[in-house]
């Protein structure tokens, strides 16, 4: 089956294969991109400098290692975040990552979040695979505000003009937002991709997103 080229371009149900947790800040990088493209250095800066996901992900008195991350795509990822309390989750407390204040509702917010189902095997030195974490994370644009402006055309008119300004200020100058359960670690039940899901790779992913392929086109 096809790889897709673009994380936009996976679908629900849709798994992607990591081999241990030093991958998850690249594929990070990655989701962080799609959501907002737009990102200025400065932003990216501040990004890179939020709290690592491997001790977000690290459940309470474990000191190993976690491998075979599977990160399965959501289906209606903002649903599932307003409703994962409801579902026995629970949040970091985390700046930056615990659960939102306000749902929003700006079309561009809300179709740009992504949401991932993650497995991991929770791996100890001397002891091998001792359970199973679980959690859910979610990405998201931070909201906007509007200012406006009147500007003086060529021709001597006023004319206002609108901008919409992301609340990076907000969120520690980034300009994505980063939601992610307190890890669950399973010792006795463990959870199973569907043997139909598609399994896709990070290394093959990371590469077509960085080098595309491009098609000719045809009349």
């Amino acid at each position: 089956m096809p790889l897709p080229e673009t994380l936009q371009k996976l679908t629900p149900g849709d798994a992607i294969l990591l081999d241990d947790i030093t991958q998850m800040p690249a594929f990070e990088d990655m989701v962080a991109e799609q959501v907002d493209p737009t990102m200025t250095p400065a932003m990216r800066d501040a990004w890179a400098g939020r709290v690592v996901i491997r001790d977000l992900l690290r459940p309470p008195r474990f000191n190993g290692s976690l491998t075979d991350i599977k990160l399965v795509v959501m289906e209606a990822p903002l649903d599932r975040l307003f409703d994962a309390r409801e579902r026995g989750w629970t949040f970091s407390r985390h700046i930056g990552s615990g659960y939102p204040n306000n749902r929003p509702h700006d079309d561009k917010i809300t179709g740009s979040y992504q949401g991932f189902e993650l497995m991991a095997n929770a791996h100890s030195t001397g002891r091998g695979v001792v359970g199973q974490v679980q959690a859910e994370i979610w990405y998201g644009r931070v909201p906007t505000y509007r200012t406006s402006e009147l500007r003086t055309l060529k021709d001597g008119s006023v004319s206002l003009y609108h901008y919409d300004n992301k609340q990076a200020a907000n969120h520690g100058g980034m300009s994505v937002q980063r939601y992610i359960t307190s890890p669950k670690l399973e010792t006795g039940v463990f959870i199973n991709l569907d043997e139909n899901a598609r399994r896709i790779g990070f290394q093959v992913l990371s590469h077509q997103m960085r080098h595309p392929i491009i098609e000719p086109v045809r009349n």
